[in-house]
Formats: structure tokens, C-alpha cells, sequence
């Protein structure tokens, strides 16, 4: 196993965040609870002015610097001056009444998640050989379906798309690299490589594996570096991206703690605009009211991650926000020898291979075939499966409805919060 990602999502439970209050009516005592300490990045702030001047985002009559402006949902991030507190720029326009929106930027990064690189060999020899290992994919019955994705854009907002290798998606569109701030959107971490897989590896190529809907459209959005994290505005000015460039499904496997009015509106413009939203619940295994943000906002697909025998992994986050659920993969190790020593991954399919999520990415430069694990594996099936509805005519709406409907119900009969509707 390699080693895991640093995780930047500690702090604050998420419920500290209370959606249904607007910054307006918040007390300014109560204010700066909304947010986990641990996720405040302190040199800049996301605006809305109530008049639209950009150039009158001011503290104490001073213009601030202007670092971005998404002018399609009307969002500015602002550079705080040196030696200048946060809190007191953010107290002077809230006691202003000027802005409909001022609050920090935030960090947003990829779950903890395990990985484990493919060892084996195929015995038997379907087109895609590694199939076999995709129990997956037959528990969400990806094969069974003639609609796979056809004129659908399914935008990937994550670490970006690496396509050097012998099986990634074969559609891909223009992206951005919000990070480098260039058209370069290639991965260089590996997992969006991964995600990407998943909604659309080359599938019936006769290499490597399969993806849930192989002719749909990847655009790949960069939002994490390298490390696997990031900023909320730049989550932000990917869902705007993705509003402007005809996105039908949007796929977040990344999250954190708190939330953001401005992150919401920006998934609140894409619903209403008739796109499917998908996220990711988070890793760290609080079932109760655990939801990361974005997938805990109201109009969000929250999706939580089951195990090859149709049960909440031990990692995943799930809450009263969650919508559907779908194989995460559940790669622990157990004691095969009785000596008390975790000694060999979990395999309860019986293929030889870890029960992980198997897809080609990039790691280290080079490219091999990976199991993951994580309800960042989980949301690209929801994600991908959305896209089959859709290529059939559904609507994003009409497409969420179905999968509802059509899902297995686990746990508690009828939705619940563990499971949502049940699994795809």
C-alpha cells in the first residue's frame, strides 16, 4: 500500500454549518463558527456586492486587490492586504450591509483513501480483461444497459485527466487548469485519472478495464495540486466553467467540513440549469451527520460507499443529505494466518484481488492499473450512471427520480441515512 495523502478536512463537524441561515440574519458572534479554523485561508476572501461595482470591494476606504472575477454568478475573490486580519475585513462588510456574500476562502482536498497497484493476472478473457476484477461494475450492472453516454459532457472537478496511457476515456473535451490557471488540465496526482476511469474507460477495446458509460464527453476541470488539495474558489470557478461550457453531470470527489454560501450557490445554478451535481460524502466514517460540503448541500447527489456485499464501508460519511449509494471498494486487511498479523486484503468476490476499485491512472508518472478505495470511487458510478439516463433523454431530474427508484433498497426499508434511496 502506498502511502496516503495528507488530509487537510479536519476541524469542525460539518453541522456546525447551518445552510438554512443567510450571512444576513447570522449574529457577528456567531459568524466565524460556521467554518473549521483548520480550513480558513487567511489572505483572501469570495464577495458578492449587493450594487455588482466591482470596484468598490473596499476596507477602510481602501480598494482591495481583485484576484478573480466570476462574473457569470457574480463571485469575486479579494486579496487581503499584508499584515491586514481577515476578520476584521470580513467585519467591516458585514456591519456595511453591502455585500450579499463575504466570507473566507476555504481549503478543499481530496478524502484519505487507500490504494493498492494491480499484481496479478487475468484467467479468463472477456474483450476488457481486467473486467473480471470489476465486481463493481456487474453490482451497479454497467453492462447491462445500451445507453452509454452518448452526447452527454460529464465535467470532472479533481486533480485533472491524465490520457497517456493504453485505456482512458476515449472522449475527451477542453478543460482548465485552475490551479496553473492555463488550458492544461492533465493529472498529475492520479486520482481524477481514476475517477475519470470509472465514468468512461475505453471500454470493449479489448484493454484493461471498463467504465460505467464510455461515450460520454470527459471534461476535465483541475481544481487540487499535486497533494491532492485546493481552494473553494477555485471549486467555484470550475462550476461556472462548467455551467458555461454545457456540462450535463458534474462529478466533486473531493470535500471538506465546512461549508460556503458561494460554493452552494454555484451547485444551486447548475441544478437549476438542469445539470446533475454528484459528490462525494468524505472518508472519515461518521455515519450519523458526517456529510463533507459540497455533497451535503440541498441540491447535491450525496453518495455514500458500500462493499462488495452491499454494506456501508467502515470509511464512508453518511447523513440524513445522503441520496444513493455504490461501490466505494473495502480493501482492509485481515489476519488469514490467525496469528493476529494483518497479513492479506480483503476478498470477498474470491477473484485474487484486493476488493478495491480498479482503473488505469497515473502515479509517479507512469501508468498502471489501481484499486482504490473511497466514496470518491463511489460518486463517478453515480456520476456515470447519470449519464447513461441522460443519453437515453432523460433529464438531470427525470434521471435522479429513476435511479431512486430503481435502486436496491439496503438498511432501513426506504431511505435512509446511510444509504440514501438505496444502491444504484
Amino acid at each position: 500500500m502506498t502511502a496516503l495523502l495528507p488530509l487537510l478536512i479536519l476541524g469542525c463537524a460539518p453541522e456546525t454549518f447551518d445552510e438554512t441561515k443567510s450571512q444576513d440574519n447570522l449574529e457577528s458572534t456567531d459568524r466565524f463558527v460556521q467554518w473549521s479554523e483548520d480550513e480558513i485561508v487567511t489572505n483572501r476572501i469570495l464577495v458578492q456586492r449587493r450594487d455588482g461595482i466591482r470596484s468598490n470591494i473596499r476596507f477602510q476606504n481602501q480598494e482591495l486587490r481583485l484576484l478573480r472575477d466570476m462574473t457569470l454568478l457574480d463571485f469575486q475573490e479579494i486579496e487581503i492586504p499584508e499584515g491586514v486580519d481577515y476578520r476584521d475585513v470580513l467585519q467591516e462588510m458585514w456591519d456595511s450591509g453591502e455585500y450579499t456574500v463575504a466570507e473566507p476562502v476555504l481549503t478543499r482536498s481530496l478524502p484519505e483513501y487507500d490504494i493498492m497497484p494491480f499484481s496479478g493476472e487475468f484467467n479468463r478473457a472477456p474483450n476488457d480483461p481486467y473486467y473480471q476484477f470489476q465486481t463493481n461494475m456487474d453490482i451497479v450492472q454497467a453492462t447491462d444497459v445500451s445507453n452509454t453516454g452518448t452526447n452527454i459532457v460529464v465535467a470532472v472537478i479533481d486533480t485533472g485527466v491524465a490520457t497517456g496511457g493504453s485505456d482512458t476515456p476515449i472522449n475527451m473535451i477542453a478543460g482548465y487548469d485552475f490551479v496553473n490557471d492555463d488550458n492544461d488540465a492533465t493529472d498529475d496526482e492520479g486520482h481524477g485519472t481514476h475517477v475519470a476511469g470509472t465514468i468512461a474507460q475505453a471500454t470493449n477495446n479489448g484493454v484493461g478495464a471498463i467504465g460505467v458509460s464510455p461515450d460520454v464527453d470527459i471534461m476535465p476541470l483541475k481544481v487540487l495540486d499535486s497533494d491532492g488539495n485546493g481552494f473553494s474558489t477555485d471549486t467555484i470557478a470550475a462550476l461556472e466553467y462548467a455551467l458555461e461550457n454545457g456540462a450535463d453531470v458534474v462529478n466533486l470527489s473531493l470535500g471538506a467540513t465546512s461549508g460556503s454560501t458561494a460554493e452552494e450557490a454555484a451547485v444551486d445554478a447548475l441544478v437549476n440549469a438542469g445539470v446533475a451535481v454528484v459528490a462525494a460524502n468524505g472518508n472519515e466514517g461518521l455515519q450519523t451527520n458526517g456529510i463533507n460540503y459540497p455533497a451535503a448541500y440541498t441540491n447535491s447527489i450525496a453518495v455514500s460507499a458500500t462493499d462488495f456485499q452491499g454494506v456501508i464501508t467502515d470509511y464512508s460519511n453518511a447523513g440524513p443529505q445522503t441520496d444513493l449509494a455504490a461501490p466505494g471498494g473495502d480493501m482492509d486487511l485481515v489476519d488469514t494466518n490467525g496469528d493476529g498479523s494483518a497479513d492479506q486484503w480483503t476478498d470477498v468476490d474470491g477473484d485474487g484481488q484486493p476488493d478495491g476499485i480498479i482503473q488505469e491512472t497515473i502515479i509517479g508518472g507512469s501508468y498502471n492499473y489501481y484499486f482504490y478505495e473511497g466514496t470518491s470511487m463511489a460518486c463517478p458510478h453515480v456520476a456515470g450512471a447519470f449519464a447513461a439516463v441522460m443519453s437515453a433523454g432523460a433529464t438531470a431530474s427525470e434521471a435522479e427520480s429513476f435511479l431512486k427508484s430503481t435502486a436496491a433498497d439496503l438498511g432501513a426499508a426506504g431511505n435512509d441515512i446511510l444509504y440514501g434511496s438505496g444502491e444504484i
